[in-house]
């Protein structure tokens, strides 16, 4: 008994690093591709997230342990880059809520339709017994 979970424990693991590493490398490939660093990607990534759900600098800023200031020179990079946009919030002008651009929705499906492709191979290659 203690020998089957070990094995499972073992194989576990190995899937588990495996994936680990595929989700690494996407990471990494979108940072290139994009030309963002990991702030930026990290950044990016909860504002594709929220979805509907409003975003605020303060939110970013507290999810990405920055400062107000280090989260607004974050967002001027991605503003510039075409990939979010800022907006008053709907119903407090004194907020701003930010969002992610058409142009960040396709490049990002245009860079995970192949690089999805790509993983489900490397997972298929990982362990399975």
């Amino acid at each position: 008994m203690a020998t089957e979970l070990t094995q499972l424990v073992v194989l576990l693991r190995k899937t588990l690093e495996c994936l680990h590493g595929s989700v690494d490398d996407l990471a990494r490939e979108l940072m290139r591709v994009l030309g963002v660093n990991e702030t930026d990607r990290r950044a990016l990534e909860l504002i594709l997230l929220a979805g509907e759900k409003v975003t605020t600098p303060g939110l970013l800023a507290r999810r990405l342990g920055l400062t107000a200031p280090r989260t607004t020179i974050l967002l001027n990079r991605l503003v510039k880059l075409g990939y979010v946009s800022r907006s008053l919030h709907p119903t407090d002008r004194r907020r701003v809520t930010v969002v992610a651009t058409d142009l960040a929705y396709r490049r990002i499906s245009e860079l995970l339709s192949p690089m999805l492709d790509q993983v489900e191979k490397r997972y298929q290659q990982c362990p399975a017994e």
